[in-house]
């Protein structure tokens, strides 16, 4: 189901502002319970909630370019990126609230931050996707490298280092 098919050309992508922070985390928060049955563990989900809503956020609009979409003003997704390696960019915080799966607001971000990680003299893009994202990534043209498990105290759980070919 697409319920807000028709809002989509309202939704504006724009830069993070200083108050955007408790938004961001009840996006990143419900998109991943949403989109991580049969992915995860129930343990597993509420170890990456926990690790969300304790992180602080500290600097992030500072260390990192990032993004949200906005519609009348509240977050509906998130992304970003950060250097990761010499010459690499790795998107950070991809996430779309689950009622705004599938209507192509996660796709607008990330070519979003793309262009602004190219242009800004990287050579190449990464990302460390869930379990649960892989199949994104790939129809937006990464490629898997490596298993890259993500450490939440006293658990880990499986994501993977995928890599975006340059021409």
């Amino acid at each position: 189901m697409r319920p807000h098919r028709d809002g989509v050309d309202d939704v504006r992508c724009e830069p993070m502002r200083s108050g955007d922070e408790p938004s961001i985390r009840v996006v990143i928060v419900a998109a991943h319970r949403a989109g991580s049955a049969g992915y995860y563990t129930n343990d597993e989900i509420d170890a990456f909630a926990r690790a969300i809503i304790n992180d602080p956020f500290d600097g992030l609009a500072e260390r990192a370019y990032f993004h949200v979409a906005t519609l009348d003003a509240d977050v509906i997704a998130t992304a970003g990126w950060v250097p990761f390696e010499t010459d690499l960019a790795r998107l950070t915080l991809v996430f779309v609230r689950p009622d705004w799966f599938g209507q192509g607001i996660g796709r607008r971000l990330v070519t979003l931050v793309e262009t602004h990680a190219l242009a800004s003299g990287v050579a190449a893009l990464a990302v460390r996707s869930s379990l649960n994202a892989v199949g994104f990534y790939e129809r937006l043209g990464y490629v898997v490298d490596r298993p890259m498990p993500t450490e939440l105290g006293t658990i880990t759980i499986g994501s993977t280092l995928m890599r975006k070919p340059q021409p």
